[in-house]
Parts: C-alpha cells; sequence; structure tokens
C-alpha cells in the first residue's frame, strides 16, 4: 500500500507543525493530519515514516501543551531506535517542562553519547541549546557560558539556521540573564551579519541586542558603537539595515 503524497512529503508535514506552532495553522486541524498520516505509514508498514510521523506528532503535541501525550509519542520512537536524538531532545524538553530535571539531564546525557556516535552539527547546536537552558534554570553560570561558547564556535563553521540559538537567547535576556549572555549574542548577530544573513532576522537580532545592552546598563552612545563595531566587515546594504533596525530599535526604548 503506497501513501499518498501529502503524508509522504515529510518535509512538507514539518511546515504544516511550523505553521502550527507560529499560529499560521490550526493546531487541532494539523494533528488531524499527522494522524492519518501515521495510520497510513502503519497499514504500509512503513517502519521509518512511522517514526518521523511519531516524532512530529510528539513535537506538535508538545507545543500544544499536551505534555504526557508528547511524551507518549517521543518514548514510542525511542522504543525502536533508542538513540534517536531527536526524540531524546523532545522528551528532555517534555521532562522540562514538568519541571522534572535530573530525568531531563539523563536524556541529554544519552543524546550526548549518541551524538558523539553520530556527529551532526545540527544535533550537537541542539543539545547545546538544552544544556544551556537547563543550565539557566539552575544558575550554572559557567555551564551556561561554556554552552554558549560552543553553539558560537558551530554556527561560525556552518550555515545552521540560527532560529532556535536566538530563541534561547531570547529566553536568556528575558530572565535577566542578558549580562552573562550578552558576549555569546554579539558574537552570534556579529557573525550573521558577516555572513549577509542580517535581512532574513534583521528584526528579532536587533530587538534582542538593543534589550541586553539596556539590561547591561548601556548607555545611548555605547549601544551605538557596538552596533557599530558588530557591523563593520558586513556589506555596505546590509550594514546600513542592520543600523537602521537597532537604532529604530534603541529610540523606541528611550
Amino acid at each position: 500500500m503506497r501513501m499518498n503524497m501529502e503524508c509522504s512529503n515529510t518535509r512538507q508535514l514539518e511546515r504544516t507543525v511550523m505553521e502550527a506552532f507560529l499560529g499560521r495553522r490550526d493546531q487541532s486541524e494539523a494533528e488531524a493530519l499527522l494522524r492519518r498520516c501515521l495510520r497510513e505509514a502503519q497499514k504500509a508498514e512503513d517502519t521509518h515514516k512511522v517514526l518521523e510521523l511519531s516524532m512530529l506528532l510528539g513535537e506538535l503535541l508538545l507545543m500544544a501543551g499536551r505534555i504526557g501525550a508528547g511524551m507518549h509519542q517521543f518514548r514510542r520512537v525511542l522504543k525502536s531506535d533508542s538513540g534517536n536524538v531527536r526524540a531524546l531532545l523532545g522528551l528532555a524538553d517534555a521532562y522540562i517542562s514538568r519541571g522534572w530535571i535530573n530525568a531531563a539531564e539523563r536524556c541529554l546525557d544519552t543524546a550526548q553519547m549518541a551524538v558523539k556516535n553520530q556527529p551532526c552539527i545540527r544535533a550537537q547546536i541542539d543539545l547545546l541549546d538544552r544544556r544551556a537552558f537547563l543550565a539557566s534554570q539552575e544558575g550554572n553560570d559557567a555551564t551556561l557560558q561554556d554552552s554558549l561558547s560552543r553553539i558560537c564556535d558551530l554556527l561560525e563553521l556552518s550555515d545552521e539556521s540560527i532560529e532556535r540559538p536566538l530563541a534561547l537567547f531570547d529566553i536568556l535576556v528575558e530572565e535577566g540573564k542578558a549580562v552573562v549572555a550578552l558576549p555569546y549574542l554579539e558574537r552570534l548577530v556579529g557573525n550573521v551579519v558577516v555572513k549577509g544573513d542580517a535581512r532574513r532576522w534583521l528584526n528579532i537580532a536587533a530587538r534582542l541586542l538593543i534589550e541586553a545592552y539596556n539590561y547591561a546598563g548601556l548607555s545611548g552612545k555605547e549601544c551605538r558603537v557596538a552596533v557599530n563595531s558588530l557591523v563593520e566587515r558586513a556589506n555596505p546594504p546590509v550594514r546600513r539595515e542592520f543600523r537602521k533596525a537597532a537604532y529604530r530599535r534603541f529610540e523606541s526604548k528611550e
């Protein structure tokens, strides 16, 4: 039995989950689609697709706040593939949501071993992202700084998306960790601007920088000097665009 095109296109299904997360698609509709596709994969006895769809369903359920149901899907994946890093990270996220920090750390330890056996930059970044978040919750600034530094190192060596790291920095700034996170946020943003990726993340990066500078107590003049230093190696159009966005954010705070 062959699956229909809608269910066989994993990339499109991943996009569906992200659209639901961003509020661009109804979550119940997205869940219904994934469950229908999962039933088709099971009937087709396509084990790989069953695991993919279980993973996506778990992530969608977790986004919707249905922690127990999400955990069930991640455990379903791990029962067949105990070293699946994505499922381990999803389960760790679920444990963190429940406040089960020790259980989350055990998941991350297992994921760390899996990453060593199957090196993947994206998986390493995702793992460090969780390590950094846990460290921030526990007040462990040394581990937080080490994790952020390693995330920046990996991003500088690759073309991986900075979407999740930016979300992490957003949380850190909101939780009063701006001073600790600021040097690494500057590294991240500076690298993005120099690579020419600033347009895609320009407004988010500018907002985070200015908020972090404000928390750190920088004056208006110091903010402008810092922004100019970050973008001095960027090409002129990106440099102008980023400065404009950052200055606009700063002026809105005054």
